[in-house]
């Protein structure tokens, strides 16, 4: 081999090995394609929540007539397209918060009432509007609170907008019938009421926001440290075992008569409301409650077939609990969306608005309710002037 050929050879092996060095540095420095925020992740660990940020992955709805869907995380895990903290300049925001009802996995994302609001609110009005979905299945009012408390207080909205879904939000909110139900709610993070009838903050694990914001200094005031005996009630007798069905429907959230468990509950989900109003109000942030009905208040089947299946439990008024929670809102000055008669009013027409196996909205529902909340807003006015 000529001098000639070793330099070329040693040069093209140079070259070779920076190409190398240079491509690994890309990967190992490059910008990524979707980064979870630490302090998103460090809220969502807090409250007992966690799914991966963008991720994608195949709802199974197992509903008759209607197609599986893909469903697409953001970079907080939430279902949304990627946000971030800061507003672009100009930009008015609106905030959603609630359970399931809100995150909306049963339809595909554009079908969920939070993205057709905002496509509503952008075709109306001149000024660009981001509506934020921070939607958290299996959780109550409680933990919603601290989710806005830890980190929806960061996105500065322009509206905040709580969901509480009557179905199931007020006994999310007792953690002792939290663990009766047996979802895997504890060990969690838990309000119960001191004797003046303030919030207190207990089974927090994870480091608390040290800014000046009135929603972490309030969370942080009140946390504590003492230990609370969590006192699980009875359990319900089992009244078969093939299929296993219990001596009343736990899963209909509803105790009949109303006992001390569910006495507590309601208070604690008086207290969260109060505090969430009294939180957006130390930011002169406009806020309002959106009460979703459960579908057998709805739906006049569903509710004919619950009483038959359980017929120990008589007949109930299935709009009490959308009535009280309805009341405990506007009780404290909040403006206050029922959903009952707009839903109702489909079942009126023939049409459902709930899935009929997976219990949530289908897209019928998700669409009645943008509607109904577009109109509610702009009479509010909550919307961009």
């Amino acid at each position: 081999m000529t001098t000639t050929q070793q330099r070329i050879l040693l040069v093209m092996f140079g070259l070779t090995i920076g190409v190398g060095i240079a491509g690994g540095a890309w990967w190992l420095l490059r910008p990524p394609t979707c980064t979870l925020e630490q302090a998103a992740g460090e809220a969502t660990a807090a409250i007992g929540y966690f799914k991966a940020p963008c991720y994608t992955f195949l709802w199974d709805l197992a509903e008759p007539g209607l197609p599986n869907h893909t469903i697409r995380q953001n970079n907080l895990g939430m279902h949304d397209e990627i946000v971030t903290f800061e507003k672009t300049p100009g930009t008015f925001r609106v905030l959603v918060l609630g359970d399931s009802y809100v995150q909306g996995l049963q339809v595909p994302l554009e079908q969920g009432f939070v993205d057709l609001l905002e496509t509503r609110l952008n075709r109306e009005y001149r000024q660009p509007v981001e509506v934020i979905n921070l939607g958290v299945d299996t959780i109550g009012t409680d933990r919603v609170l601290m989710l806005y408390s830890v980190l929806g207080y960061r996105f500065d909205a322009d509206v905040v907008l709580l969901a509480t879904y009557v179905g199931n939000d007020v006994q999310n909110n007792s953690i002792e019938m939290a663990r009766l139900r047996n979802e895997g709610y504890s060990p969690r993070p838990f309000f119960k009421l001191d004797a003046a009838g303030n919030l207190r903050l207990y089974n927090w694990t994870q480091p608390l926001p040290q800014d000046d914001h009135p929603a972490p200094v309030w969370l942080r005031r009140a946390q504590t440290q003492q230990p609370f005996v969590i006192v699980t009630p009875p359990a319900p007798v089992v009244v078969q075992q093939a299929p296993y069905e219990l001596e009343y429907p736990v899963q209909l959230g509803l105790y009949l008569p109303e006992d001390d468990y569910w006495a507590e509950a309601w208070q604690i989900t008086d207290a969260v409301l109060a505090q969430f109003a009294g939180l957006t109000a130390a930011t002169d942030t406009p806020f309002g409650v959106l009460v979703i009905p459960d579908r057998r208040t709805v739906h006049v089947e569903d509710y004919r077939r619950t009483i038959e299946r359980y017929p120990f439990i008589g007949t109930y008024d299935p709009g009490a609990a959308q009535e009280r929670m309805v009341t405990l809102s506007e009780a404290h000055g909040i403006p206050t969306l029922d959903l009952l008669p707009v839903l109702f009013s489909a079942e009126q027409n023939g049409d459902r608005a709930y899935l009929e196996l997976d219990g949530h909205y289908n897209a019928l529902g998700h669409e009645l309710t943008a509607g109904a909340v577009y109109d509610w807003m702009v009479e509010n006015g909550f919307v961009p002037q």
